[in-house]
């Protein structure tokens, strides 16, 4: 008797300058248990030996590497990825940043929950384990109880512990054929699914070691330098703007019963007025997974610091 094909899983592995850890993080997605997994690679510019590596680890048939181009940043090589990855014949799409690395039961038991008879659902991602070179570990906990509105305000976790069903998929690829929004790829993912109505599970088993090293994008929010980085993108305006762009991308795939909210949150969110700013911060726990988080927004919108 022959057992049944194994599920079959695409990864979208976004690099840029990447020589020093993608083996490993290739290696690890390669190796992982129980599916039969595919990944596509986009290269922004890379200047070191990056585009090399990838070059030879393409004579593995599970291996796709697109022409390289240049995006700007990892957000928009990811979008490239999205709109260029066919896609056809899988059973889910998962996506990868190039220097973490993978527990080899990632994808099996990730999509378990998307297929689970009894209870799927439509998406999944994972607290992770952040490393450092000294050999010290932390928890980056992502799973605390999801909020109404989180998917406005924040991501469902790292984009690297993505994995999404292919309707879920397809909302996302869709949504960028007419519009490539300058938001984070994990936040725009995490908006769209959530407000087109569908189940979004944030596992608690770290499934991800995320490496944390000066060249992270962004990393795991410990120490004073990622505070005063994030403390002026708020200053900035930035973060007020990502949620703009966050609830216009939700509305535009958002679930008839939904709808009427976000709306009336998008004009609060662009008045900024005195009473706007009230209204929200009697919602702050409303906007966040985290108490401290949820505090800290409270603060934003009491004394105007995203303006």
């Amino acid at each position: 008797m022959t057992s049944p094909p194994l599920a079959r899983v695409l990864v979208l592995l976004a690099t840029h300058d990447g020589e020093r850890y993608l083996h490993e993080q290739i290696a690890s997605i390669l190796n992982q248990e129980g599916v039969d997994v595919h990944v596509v690679i986009s290269d922004d510019a890379s200047t070191d030996g990056t585009w090399q590596l990838l070059q030879e680890a393409s004579s593995d048939d599970r291996i796709t590497v697109l022409p390289q181009g240049r995006f700007g940043s990892a957000q928009h090589n990811f979008y490239r990825l999205i709109r260029c990855a066919d896609v056809t014949g899988f059973d889910a799409i998962g996506f990868s940043d190039q220097d973490d690395i993978w527990e080899p039961w990632k994808l099996k038991v990730h999509l378990g929950a998307l297929l689970d008879t009894a209870s799927p659902v439509d998406a999944v991602s994972s607290d992770v384990m952040a490393f450092r070179e000294d050999g010290t570990t932390s928890v980056v906990r992502k799973s605390r109880p999801q909020r109404r509105f989180d998917y406005i305000f924040e991501s469902g976790g790292p984009g690297s512990t993505f994995l999404l069903s292919p309707s879920s998929f397809s909302i996302v690829s869709g949504q960028l054929q007419s519009d490539e929004p300058d938001m984070a790829h994990d936040w725009l993912i995490y908006a769209l699914i959530r407000a087109s109505g569908r189940r979004w599970h944030i596992d608690g088993q770290p499934s991800v070691r995320y490496r944390q090293h000066d060249a992270n994008v962004l990393g795991e929010s410990r120490g004073l330098r990622p505070i005063l980085q994030r403390l002026g993108q708020i200053r900035s305006g930035r973060f007020r703007m990502d949620v703009m762009e966050a609830l216009t991308s939700a509305l535009s795939v958002a679930d008839p019963t939904i709808r009427p909210s976000l709306e009336q949150l998008l004009v609060e969110v662009q008045s900024n007025s005195v009473g706007s700013r009230s209204r929200l911060l009697g919602r702050a726990r409303e906007f966040r997974r985290s108490p401290r988080d949820r505090a800290a927004l409270g603060i934003i919108f009491a004394f105007n610091l995203w303006n």
